[in-house]
């Protein structure tokens, strides 16, 4: 039966929390939340004793994660080994980051995660390239001797990936 009813004590679906309800999946899709009265008969249920039940988290700089570094090896592996890590902290869907790098480092990440996006890696979202044309003021953590000014073929590279 892929029809289930998640019961706990609370169910917070973003906005409100919700005491004395359950929530409906078909497979592994949100239907609703609903009062425990209201539960259809063909609904298996699953009670949790302890907790809340809430959205996954959505993370939009991840550089790394599963002891692995997405800049160290920028490759479906990694990005696999990243989501199995987050995904056991709560994060559903997230952004690898890669930081201030060379060129080919950053078409290999881009190309990294096209294939895990095709390859269905689950949770990966898209990919943000933090850097490498920032003001070496304010640098940071990323190394003043890969910051540069943006060219044409940085600018064809970001331009092609968006389409990607």
């Amino acid at each position: 039966m892929s029809k289930r009813a998640l019961l706990a004590p609370e169910i917070f679906d973003g906005t409100h929390l919700h005491r004395n309800a359950a929530l409906l999946l078909d497979g592994a899709v949100f239907e609703t939340i609903t009062p425990l009265d209201a539960i259809p008969e063909r609904y298996c249920r699953q009670h949790f004793d302890e907790g809340i039940i809430t959205p996954g988290f959505v993370d939009l700089q991840v550089n790394g994660g599963g002891g692995v570094m997405f800049n160290d090896t920028p490759s479906v592996d990694t990005l696999e080994r990243m989501a199995a890590s987050h995904y056991t902290t709560g994060t559903r869907a997230f952004l690898p980051t890669l930081i201030t790098d060379t060129p080919e480092c950053t078409q290999t990440a881009i190309d990294a995660v096209d294939a895990a996006v095709k390859a269905n890696v689950p949770g990966i979202i898209g990919i943000h390239l933090e850097g490498p044309h920032l003001s070496h003021a304010k640098k940071g953590a990323h190394d003043p001797a890969l910051i540069r000014p943006m060219t044409p073929q940085d600018e064809t590279t970001v331009l092609e990936a968006a389409k990607r």
